[in-house]
């Protein structure tokens, strides 16, 4: 028989197996975008810009089985958000483009799974991603308690910074004052237990130091819904602080719900003081509507004695079936800096806008 005929046949018999057992991955993603007003007070905007709660992506998702009850899988999510929100300066300054100065990954990463758990390595939430955001309202988009301050679709917008004595005594964003003290995405290798009932416990260690653990519960107590997190971070060699938080949310049959989240940071830093962070909301469903009003606080973010408060109303319009939803929104900020001496600062801001999903 002719070399190269055997030879193909071979080629085709190895590789046949290897495509058969491929990862199939799923495309989707979606488009958010927002108009805002903000005001500071000395200063106004009509803003248009990509929402940074849940800022335009594309993601790539895929598994497979590998035998023995296991399973491999990726996943891939890059941001596209053009003028993202969070980045945006009331005085004119845009905040650029989602791949300026370096690509915006979300989820970079593959796992392995089976009756044992789960293991993850790659850029994707670490195990505390969530800890402060249990949240059965439905208005997330429109009233969203984030880790990148009070509100991370609606600030940063620069502060007015009043002079006494020709210099400076409050900072220049919203987030140096407002927190809620979340876990995030970074480079980790994250474990998750198997289904312990209606929770879940994972834990996950990243570069410099950086371990944390994390607990969630969802489960249907009372004829209604039952939302729980918790978790520690240990980031001290990395950023110079430890985290902690604890949230809950209860929404009722007929569709009223509660969310209570209590988060802490502990700096490293001599003489600082812990900052703690409170927020309560209550909201209602009916229908494909969603509507909320929440009140928070953050104290000693900014120094020592720097007070933050803030006031939100949303209401969110989703189109399950079709991916689409519309939003607005109105919040109201009040910061002190305390130890600095400097005056309250208030801002108000008032947006609405849309979210289109695709897959």
């Amino acid at each position: 028989m002719d070399k190269k005929l055997i030879a193909a046949a071979v080629s085709g018999a190895l590789a046949a197996p290897i495509a058969a057992q491929a990862v199939d991955f799923k495309t989707s993603g979606h488009i958010n975008r927002m108009i805002r007003y903000a005001d500071n007070g000395e200063n106004s905007d009509v803003q248009f810009t990509d929402n940074t709660a849940s800022r335009s992506r594309v993601r790539f998702v895929g598994s497979s089985d590998i035998g023995n009850g296991m399973k491999a899988g990726v996943n891939l999510e890059l941001g596209f958000a053009s003028n993202r929100s969070g980045q945006v300066n009331i005085q004119g300054a845009d905040g650029g483009d989602s791949f300026e100065g370096g690509d915006d990954i979300r989820h970079s990463a593959l796992w392995y799974s089976g009756n044992w758990g789960k293991v993850t390595m790659g850029h994707t939430s670490a195990a505390t991603d969530g800890m402060s955001g249990a949240d059965l309202r439905g208005t997330w988009m429109a009233d969203h308690n984030t880790s990148y301050g009070a509100c991370s679709s609606c600030t940063v917008i620069a502060s007015r910074g009043r002079k006494a004595g020709g210099r400076r005594d409050t900072a220049g964003e919203l987030a140096d004052y407002h927190g809620t003290f979340d876990g995030g995405r970074l480079d980790i290798l994250r474990y998750d237990t198997p289904a312990l009932g209606p929770a879940k416990l994972a834990v996950s260690a990243g570069n410099k130091g950086y371990y944390d653990i994390g607990g969630f519960l969802n489960t249907d107590v009372g004829g209604g819904a039952l939302a729980l997190a918790a978790g520690y971070i240990e980031a001290s060699d990395r950023s110079g602080w430890d985290r902690y938080a604890v949230s809950g949310s209860y929404r009722f049959s007929q569709g009223t719900a509660l969310q209570l989240v209590y988060s802490a940071q502990d700096f490293d830093a001599n003489g600082r003081s812990t900052a703690e962070n409170w927020f309560g909301s209550i909201g209602h469903r009916w229908g494909a509507n969603r509507a909320s009003i929440s009140y928070g606080t953050t104290d000693d973010l900014f120094n020592n004695g720097s007070e933050a408060e803030r006031f939100g109303i949303g209401w969110q319009h989703d189109m399950s079936k079709s991916g689409i939803s519309l939003y607005a929104a109105y919040h109201n900020y009040q910061q002190e800096a305390g130890g600095r001496g400097g005056d309250s600062e208030d801002f108000i801001i008032v947006r609405v806008g849309s979210r289109v999903q695709f897959w």
